[in-house]
C-alpha cells in the first residue's frame, strides 16, 4: 500500500460531516470556566459560586486539543469561556495555536470588559475575529443583565480591537426588552456586525418575542 494512497484513505476517514452532509471544519474550545460578570440567561440561580470557578486549560492542553483536531480536518477555532480573557495566558495561546500546521483561522468570543487591556497583544498573537457579547448598549440595562457596571470598560475594549484592526461582531441574546434598533445603529457607527442569537425560550414567549422583533426590523426600515 502506497503512502499516498494511505494518506487519501485516511483523509476521507476522518473527514467528518453534520447530518446534512456538511464539513466539521469548526471547533470551540472553552478555556476557563470563570467569568466576571453574572448575566441571568447564564446563571439563572444567581449562584456566584460558578462565576468564580477555576477550571482551566492551560496552553500545553489547549495545543494538544488543536493539533488532534487538525488531524480530523478541522482548521478554524474558537476561545470561549465562561470569560476567557480572564485566562492568564490567552495571548500566549493564541499565537501557539497559530503556529500549527493546518490551522486557518483562530477566534475568541468574550463580553469584552478586558478586552481594551488585550487587543493590542491580541492582535500581535494573530487572532483573526472577535465576537463581543453585548445585549444592550443602555447602563442601567445592561447592569440589570449582568449585575455589573460595567457597560464603558466593554465600549472601550470595542473601541481597542477596532482601532487595532481586529475584525469585531457584536452577539445580542435576543429578548422581548432588546433595542433592536439602538444596538443596530450603534454597530453602524463603528463599522462592525451585528448577529441576534435566541434562546431556549417558553412557547407562550415566542410569539411575543416574534412580534417585537418585527416591529425592531419595520423600525429600521424606517
Amino acid at each position: 500500500m502506497s503512502a499516498r494512497f494511505l494518506t487519501v484513505v485516511l483523509e476521507r476517514a476522518f473527514n467528518m460531516r453534520d447530518g446534512f452532509g456538511r464539513e466539521i471544519d469548526y471547533m470551540r474550545i472553552s478555556v476557563i470556566d470563570s467569568c466576571n460578570l453574572n448575566c441571568y440567561y447564564c446563571n439563572p440561580c444567581d449562584n456566584n459560586e460558578h462565576c468564580h470557578a477555576l477550571n482551566i486549560l492551560s496552553v500545553k492542553e489547549v495545543l494538544c486539543i488543536v493539533r488532534a483536531a487538525t488531524r480530523l480536518g478541522i482548521k478554524h477555532f474558537r476561545l470561549t469561556g465562561g470569560e476567557p480573557l480572564l485566562h492568564p495566558q490567552l495571548d500566549e495561546m493564541v499565537l501557539q495555536i497559530k503556529k500549527i500546521p493546518g490551522v486557518s483561522s483562530v477566534s475568541l468570543t468574550t463580553n469584552a470588559v478586558l478586552l481594551a487591556q488585550h487587543a493590542k497583544w491580541l492582535k500581535e498573537a494573530g487572532i483573526d475575529s472577535i465576537n463581543v457579547s453585548l445585549d444592550t448598549i443602555d447602563a442601567s440595562e445592561y447592569e440589570r443583565i449582568t449585575k455589573k457596571p460595567l457597560l464603558e470598560e466593554v465600549k472601550h475594549g470595542i473601541n481597542a480591537a477596532i482601532e487595532c484592526g481586529i475584525r469585531v461582531k457584536i452577539n445580542v441574546v435576543l429578548t422581548p426588552q432588546t433595542d433592536v434598533v439602538a444596538l443596530t445603529r450603534y454597530v453602524a457607527k463603528k463599522g462592525t456586525d451585528i448577529r441576534f442569537i435566541d434562546t431556549p425560550t417558553e412557547s407562550r414567549h415566542i410569539r411575543r418575542l416574534l412580534v417585537h422583533f418585527q416591529n425592531c426590523m419595520e423600525n429600521l426600515a424606517v
